[in-house]
C-alpha cells in the first residue's frame, strides 16, 4: 500500500462515526472519528450511558419515537443534538438498529452517524421550535 492509499485509509477510518451501547444505553464500542467529534477519548465513553452526550435542549419527542422504534425491533434515522466534552452543540444524523441474538432478544445496538449540512440543522432546529411553540400554545389555551 502506498504512502497516499494509506493516508486514504487512515482518513476513512478517522471519519466513521460509530458507536454500540448495551441493551441500557452504555457505551462498549465508540470509533475513533466519533471520539475526536465529541472530545473524549473511548475509554472515558465507555464509563457512561450515551444519554450523558445529550444536549439538555434536545426534545424528548424524537427521543421517545428513537425507543419505541428500537423497542419494535426496527432501524431509527433522525437527527440527534448532543454535546461535546466542551459544552458545544453536537448535531448528528444518525441510523440507529437493534442488533438481536438468535432468540430475539436485543443484545446492543449500533449507531452509524454522519454530520449534516447547516441547511439540515436549521431546519431541524425550526421544526423543534415550532413544535414547542404548538406544544406551548396548547398548553395555554386549557388544551383545545
Amino acid at each position: 500500500m502506498s504512502g497516499y492509499e494509506s493516508f486514504q485509509v487512515s482518513q476513512q477510518a478517522s471519519e466513521q462515526l460509530l458507536v454500540l451501547t448495551d441493551p441500557q444505553g452504555q457505551i462498549t464500542y465508540a470509533s475513533d472519528g466519533f471520539c475526536q467529534l465529541v472530545g473524549y477519548n473511548e475509554a472515558k465513553l465507555k464509563e457512561q450511558s450515551f444519554e450523558k452526550l445529550r444536549h439538555p435542549d434536545m426534545p424528548k419527542g424524537p427521543l421517545n419515537d428513537l425507543w419505541k422504534t428500537l423497542g419494535r425491533h426496527e432501524s431509527w434515522m433522525g437527527m440527534i443534538r448532543n454535546r461535546t466534552a466542551d459544552g458545544k452543540d453536537l448535531w448528528l444524523d444518525a441510523f440507529v438498529t437493534p442488533i438481536a441474538d438468535n432468540s430475539g432478544n436485543i443484545i446492543e445496538y449500533q449507531a452509524i452517524y454522519r454530520r449534516p449540512s447547516p441547511l439540515t440543522i436549521q431546519r431541524t432546529q425550526n421544526v423543534d421550535h415550532a413544535r414547542g411553540r404548538g406544544k406551548r400554545a396548547r398548553l395555554c389555551s386549557g388544551g383545545r
